[in-house]
């Protein structure tokens, strides 16, 4: 699904909407993000807590998390739509926008999907608790319907002149959908679990307590990874916001596939934390951080050799950012990012919040502090720059070391870890190589091409590492 909302549709909005609006509204769309920076980072709190309860099967304390969870989400999503008012005002000043009709149409499309996205922000702590109870695949199926739906009221929208309104009314669909399946199916599981409403001022205030670590990290947060585009839209052109979102979206659409194992397994980790499973949880850990790793490098590489010409073939040469960019952007979210991501996802599961929230400020601030000044003097060079040296500077080291101390994996361990880093690492850098040397005219060749990439990696990794080979071969027995 976020294939298609970021790639498939993308050029039908550069066709259907003027291009100077979409631009200015990618920019503004960053802004309604910012509406999320009173949320404390509540559905991910709410999901350990959930899962790591549910492991001690102490389904009184479980109760009463669910209940403060629903409660301070509502309370957050009511604070995010009176901020929402604010905004309102604020976006003509902050990307420069003149008194126009095209100004409205973009104030009155902010207007609508700023209430979308209080909803979204009510909706995550249903989908947290239901996530955190550990069914994952009914929170997924719900998701993934509500998103199909939305898309097909997109498209026809869109198709039929609704212009921007019809990327609002995908927003606003999918975020009451998702809410509605959510929330009907969490009071199913509370019947079926035994578990109750259980409404106690003292634990939500308790409760309260734990997201003061998450608060400032995820204002920090929200602020330095969306700040960008407005900076560019600010100091720089429209043209210049398109070039860098268009460039990076199918890496950060293919990040968040690297990501997503991460987040899945946080539930079931946190939940094997609850039951004292240290070995167990060790063990886990170690296969998927293995396969993680392979998997990093393996889309950083072919988006090295293969973006330049994806994003030609997608929506023109005009809109790709250059073959020293492309590189760094690669390296920004398909490598330090996702590296960093995946590193903080586990030590949250663990329990390690504090920690986890203390790290991430510090890499947003610096972030913010990197993105004005190099913004300024480099323009749109030093905006992409900006990214890779925040994460350089604070959790990408951070949080594999405090993953390392935590979980105390063994020598051996470590060494493979080391290992499989190192050949993926030259298999990087021998696509770095190789990308100027190829040159692709169509989305066949393009198809092709990425097949017999992916065909010699993963034969490379097959080769040289055993734990992989194990991997696939236990995977092949378990499909038998």
């Amino acid at each position: 699904m976020g294939v298609i909302r970021g790639l498939f549709i993308v050029p039908f909005y550069l066709k259907y909407i003027d291009n100077t609006i979409y631009a200015l509204w990618l920019a503004t769309g960053n802004i309604v993000v910012w509406l999320t920076f009173v949320d404390p980072g509540i559905s991910n709190v709410l999901q350990q807590r959930v899962a790591y309860f549910m492991g001690k099967k102490d389904l009184i304390t479980l109760s009463k998390v669910i209940t403060s969870g629903i409660v301070l989400s509502g309370l957050i999503s009511v604070i995010a739509y009176l901020i929402s008012r604010v905004f309102l005002f604020l976006i003509p000043s902050l990307i420069l926008m003149n008194v126009t009709s095209e100004n409205e149409v973009i104030l009155n499309a902010f207007n609508l999907v700023s209430i979308g996205t209080c909803i979204q922000l009510f909706s995550f702590s249903f989908v947290a608790i239901n996530q955190g109870l550990l069914y994952t695949f009914y929170t997924g199926l719900i998701g993934v319907s509500s998103n199909i739906i939305a898309i097909s009221i997109n498209i026809f929208m869109l198709f039929n002149g609704y212009g921007l309104l019809s990327i609002v009314s995908m927003i606003i669909v999918n975020s009451i959908l998702i809410l509605v399946g959510n929330s009907i199916y969490l009071f199913k599981i509370m019947y079926n679990e035994k578990l109750k409403i259980i409404f106690n001022l003292e634990y939500i205030t308790n409760f309260s307590k734990i997201l003061f670590y998450t608060f400032f990290s995820n204002i920090t947060s929200v602020v330095s990874q969306n700040i960008d585009l407005i900076l560019v839209a600010r100091y720089l052109s429209a043209e210049s916001v398109l070039m860098l979102e268009l460039s990076r979206r199918p890496i950060k659409i293919f990040q968040n596939f690297i990501n997503r194992p991460s987040a899945a397994i946080k539930p079931s980790l946190s939940f094997l934390w609850g039951e004292n499973e240290f070995e167990k949880s060790k063990d886990y850990l170690y296969r998927i951080i293995n396969i993680l790793l392979i998997l990093t490098f393996y889309v950083a590489g072919g988006f090295v050799l293969f973006n330049q010409s994806l994003i030609v073939l997608w929506v023109g040469s005009n809109n790709f950012i250059g073959y020293e960019l492309n590189i760094i952007l690669v390296i920004n979210y398909l490598i330090l990012l996702s590296i960093s991501y995946n590193a903080s996802n586990f030590i949250f599961a663990i329990g390690e919040i504090k920690k986890h929230s203390i790290a991430t400020s510090i890499q947003s601030i610096s972030l913010i502090a990197l993105l004005l000044i190099l913004g300024h003097y480099f323009g749109l060079n030093g905006v992409v720059l900006a990214m890779g040296i925040s994460i350089i500077i604070s959790t990408f080291w951070y949080f594999p070391l405090v993953l390392i101390n935590k979980i105390k994996f063994t020598l051996v361990q470590l060494n493979y870890l080391l290992y499989t880093l190192s050949t993926s690492i030259l298999l990087f850098f021998i696509s770095i190589f190789c990308c100027k040397k190829i040159i692709i005219t169509n989305w066949i060749h393009l198809i092709v091409s990425g097949g017999i990439y992916s065909v010699i990696y993963l034969l490379f990794q097959l080769i040289i590492n055993k734990n992989f080979k194990m991997e696939i071969v236990n995977l092949f027995n378990k499909r038998v």
